[in-house]
Order: structure tokens, then sequence, then C-alpha cells
């Protein structure tokens, strides 16, 4: 199956062998979704289930609608909910120490709930 990731991140030293002239061959250490209506059952159920498959060690589902995002952590092959954040929470990544996600500043430019 392909998919077109919302956000892929791939590592800037350890596994470059997987980044070819042409194309990258092998999953990234991240994928982000950012769920809308219409995608959102595929993106929460087949991708997540194919990316750790596919050995992606992290996949975040962002829901811009409850803002809120779900972090899974890939733990011996099966994905584990590693937290949930919402309003005020700080996420951060088990494989990026460098990326600290602030809530309130991510969902900051949406518009208002109606």
């Amino acid at each position: 199956m392909r998919y077109i990731e919302n956000i892929a991140i791939f590592p800037r030293q350890e596994g470059t062998g997987i980044i070819k002239r042409h194309r990258i061959e092998g999953p990234p250490d991240l994928v982000v979704e950012i769920l809308s209506p219409s995608t959102s059952r595929n993106d929460k159920v087949c991708k997540k289930r194919n990316y750790e498959r596919f050995g992606v060690p992290e996949y975040w589902v962002v829901d811009p609608v409850h803002r809120f995002i779900d972090q899974f952590d890939a733990e011996d092959g099966k994905y584990a909910l590693y937290g949930t954040y919402s309003a005020g929470g700080l996420l951060n990544s088990p494989r990026f120490s460098c990326m600290n996600v602030h809530m309130d500043e991510l969902f900051a430019r949406l518009l208002p709930d109606d």
C-alpha cells in the first residue's frame, strides 16, 4: 500500500542508509497524521496498522477538531499508547529529545469552537 503521510521525519545521521538518490527505502522514525473527517478511520486504523507492520517506531494522530494528539510508540513491534495530550499539555518524543510540542501553541491559530 502507498500512503501520503502528513508529516514524516527521517533520521539525520543514524539510519541515513535508507535515503537513496531518488527515493527513500525504509520507514521514517516518526509519522504524524492530521485527521480530517473524511480520513479519520483510515488514519486511526488502517494506516496505523500498516505503519506498525512496516516498523515506523513512533506514530502521532493529531485531531484538530477535538484538539488532542495520541502518541504511539512501538514496543516489541506493536504500538502502545505513549500519551494523549490536550490543552495545557507538553508532548515530548521518546526518540527526538529536542522535540517539544506545546499543545496550547499548536492549536492557538485554530478558529474557536462554535
